[in-house]
């Protein structure tokens, strides 16, 4: 008897956590269990995003009953900002509404027009920047109408581990090819076709010790027919290579 008891009371307490945590939205009062009442907002997981303006934004929440906040909507309005790339909402019973953000991975910093903007491997902008000395060790590309080619150099540069590690930024030039500066003051020089070729024997040179620390530019423009090697004595050759 007492067992059935027991049962019955867990079973009646179930339903009423039930019933409170799935109250219809066009119920009765929704601020009768104050405990649903969001007494902070707490945004975690941002790196990029100046977080002031999304904080006003959310301020308004405070108060508010949390089963009545629209999650969808909210969410669709944090990934407005583009640098977000996914959102995660949950409320805990301190009063708390936890918003934890990913960012997108940055692959450089765009310089276009007077203006920077952080973009992915595919040229998608992410951020407007106000100024590019908060990044450290970030590609710097310069350049207009880039509208399909990024994508381009990313997946060269991506794909090839010495320019990975060696490229301090990249000017597209006269809408159709490219000019890299390289870590210890190699300017690279590329052709507008078959660029995939010409870094391979860019690689083989740069890393050959015949040249080492004493290349200035690199002019593939014309590979493969021919190659031209200024050393930092400005000497201009036109070599075979390989």
């Amino acid at each position: 008897m007492f067992r059935t008891i027991i049962v019955r009371l867990a079973i009646l307490a179930q339903l009423s956590i039930t019933t409170i945590f799935f109250y219809p939205k066009s119920g009765p009062d929704p601020s009768l269990p104050h405990f649903f009442k969001i007494k902070s907002v707490n945004i975690t997981g941002h790196k990029l995003l100046p977080i002031k303006d999304l904080e006003q934004g959310l301020n308004s929440l405070k108060g508010q009953n949390a089963i009545r906040v629209h999650k969808t909507k909210l969410m669709s309005q944090i990934l407005s900002y583009g640098i977000i790339d996914q959102v995660n909402i949950d409320f805990d019973y301190r009063g708390t509404f936890n918003i934890h953000l990913q960012e997108h991975k940055p692959f450089a910093i765009w310089h276009n027009k007077g203006k920077y903007f952080l973009i992915d491997n595919k040229g998608v902008k992410l951020l407007k920047l106000k100024k590019t000395t908060d990044f450290e060790n970030i590609l710097l590309i310069f350049g207009n109408n880039l509208s399909g080619q990024i994508r381009v150099i990313a997946e060269l540069i991506q794909n090839n581990i010495f320019l990975q590690e060696n490229t301090i930024s990249i000017n597209f030039i006269a809408g159709r090819r490219w000019d890299l500066y390289l870590k210890n003051k190699i300017f690279l020089r590329l052709p507008a076709k078959n660029i995939a070729d010409a870094l391979q024997t860019c690689e083989k040179i740069l890393t050959n010790r015949k040249y080492h620390g004493n290349i200035a530019t690199l002019d593939l423009r014309l590979h493969p027919k021919k190659v031209f090697l200024t050393e930092h004595d400005k000497r201009k050759k036109n070599i075979r290579y390989p």
